[in-house]
């Protein structure tokens, strides 16, 4: 994959398999993300949200100390979000840097489901361990109603 995708390119790349291990293994999980700004070739931001919402990121509306990225398309712009990275040092990407971003998610997905396809789970216990229970008492119930007794 080439480095100079815009969001749009890059949702467009993804293959199936892609979105799939994205939405299983979701790589951004916990990773708070503010949009600003007018993407590229017109990618509606709602689509854009719902993306990085299936893969774990929670979109934030304003910046704040818990902000990761700010994806700000025009990022030498000072505006009120920009400002506010920058006093809560959160990192602010171009539309290409962040689908840079975007893409090394989408590899550790990738490595996390090509590395589970390998994993082999350990062989169950002897059947010995499992005998070795006692077999459950039949129930008795040895409550006892109390007598009446009058006054």
């Amino acid at each position: 994959m080439t480095s100079r995708l815009n969001v749009y390119e890059f949702l467009r790349f993804l293959s199936a398999s892609d979105k799939e291990a994205l939405e299983v293994y979701r790589p951004l999980a916990h990773k708070h993300i503010v949009v600003t700004g007018k993407l590229d070739e017109g990618v509606l931001r709602e689509t854009l949200v719902d993306a990085l919402a299936k893969w774990g990121a929670v979109i934030e509306m304003h910046v704040t100390p818990s902000t990761d990225v700010l994806l700000a398309v025009d990022p030498d712009r000072m505006t009120a979000k920009r400002k506010d990275a920058a006093r809560y040092g959160v990192s602010v990407l171009n539309e290409y840097a962040f689908t840079a971003w975007l893409n090394d998610a989408r590899e550790r997905a990738i490595e996390e489901a090509a590395r589970l396809r390998t994993y082999t789970a350990p062989p169950p216990p002897p059947e010995w361990f499992a005998g070795d229970t006692p077999e459950p008492e039949e129930f008795v119930d040895d409550i006892v109603p109390l007598p009446n007794i009058a006054p």
